[in-house]
């Protein structure tokens, strides 16, 4: 929908990077942002081709906000506005657009330190991991009503309606993705907000560098990999399970290697010192291993990158150094503890299990 001085354009982003960079080429057609509905219409009115930078925040209040939680969102304004930022409008969702005309030598970054960059991206996180813990707390709802309605058939010498058998068929996997889709989601608003920036980039807009999805069973295969990757300008800087994130440097010959607490303890009893255990609380774990692991890497010229949960620390070499070995090269053929098939399997048998016990008590009340 078009007209000679206004635009309508329905767009649908899953990714916050693309759709700042795509408000920002409107800007540069012509185009300039100043409403959103729903998050998908977006609404323009006709301008000279500016180069204008726009960001994005969430100033939507918890339940029971705190004095700071109330008056940041004004202070955060006050201090974007200084910066020569302003707010263009804000989403239902309360997601604040901000814009700026790019001024060559100036600061064009509204989150230009990795303090904010991280205040910002954990608000989106903890907004997804919310959604989830509400979706668990419905599927268990609709399990209760199940055996609710299961007791009051059986007492009444009648049967299950097969409508809501049917729901629940239906409904309990639905919820039980949308929970998986809203935790990874906001693992993924978090690692991009936490790389989104412009310095960075060649071309001037937001960046987040280069995703890759890959699946690595063995650590000889990672270490491969990620070498070819350095080799090509791309230098990782943080991954999960089947997601790599990288960011680009220079092309350069850098050696990787990787660390477990297996191989950290296996160096200590090398050493004839004591096993590093895990704390017994309810987490059933500790970062002790990570500590001592960090303290031999860094003792052998490597240098840490990332880490991925308490499974496994990696770390890199300088460019073209010769650092020492920290593991025996057999080792590299072993295979990596796949975790995220862990956490999704555990919940799997966990939902079998409680479905079943619904069922059982259920079945034999009929």
């Amino acid at each position: 929908m078009e007209s000679k001085r206004r635009l309508k354009k329905f767009k649908w982003f899953v990714s916050y990077t693309k759709e700042l960079n795509w408000l920002e080429d409107m800007a540069l057609s012509g185009w300039k942002f100043y409403d959103i509905r729903f998050s998908m219409f977006f609404y323009f009115e006709a301008c000279d081709p500016v180069r204008l930078l726009y960001e994005i925040d969430r100033f939507n209040l918890p339940k029971n906000p705190t004095l700071k939680e109330i008056r940041y969102k004004e202070i955060f304004i006050g201090v974007a506005e200084d910066m020569g930022w302003s707010v263009v409008t804000h989403d239902e969702s309360q997601n604040y657009y901000f814009c700026k005309e790019y001024i060559e030598g100036e600061i064009n970054e509204l989150y230009n330190d990795e303090e904010s960059r991280d205040y910002r991206a954990k608000k989106y996180q903890e907004l997804f991991r919310k959604k989830a813990e509400e979706l668990i707390g419905v599927l268990c709802l609709v399990g209760i009503l199940y055996l609710a309605l299961g007791l009051a058939s059986s007492i009444n010498g009648g049967r299950t309606p097969q409508w809501f058998v049917i729901f629940s068929m239906v409904y309990t996997p639905v919820v039980s993705g949308l929970y998986f889709l809203m935790n990874n989601l906001g693992k993924m608003y978090y690692l991009e907000f936490i790389r989104m920036r412009k310095s960075n980039s060649k071309d001037g807009k937001q960046d987040i560098g280069k995703i890759e999805r890959k699946l690595i069973f063995t650590n000889i295969r990672l270490k491969k990999y990620l070498t070819g990757m350095a080799l090509k300008g791309w230098q990782l800087e943080d991954m999960t399970t089947t997601r790599f994130f990288f960011i680009r440097e220079d092309a350069a010959g850098y050696q990787y290697t990787m660390d477990s607490k297996y191989l950290t303890n296996r160096r200590r009893k090398a050493l004839g010192r004591n096993k590093l255990e895990d704390t017994k609380d309810w987490s059933g774990m500790n970062n002790d291993w990570q500590v001592q692991s960090l303290a031999d890497a860094e003792s052998k010229d490597w240098i840490f990158v990332c880490a991925l949960e308490n499974r496994m620390v990696i770390y890199r070499s300088k460019p073209d150094a010769m650092p020492q070995p920290l593991n025996e090269p057999k080792y590299d053929r072993r295979p990596r503890f796949i975790s995220l098939i862990g956490e999704y399997s555990a919940f799997i048998v966990l939902c079998a299990l409680i479905s079943g016990l619904i069922g059982g008590i259920i079945g034999s009340m009929l």
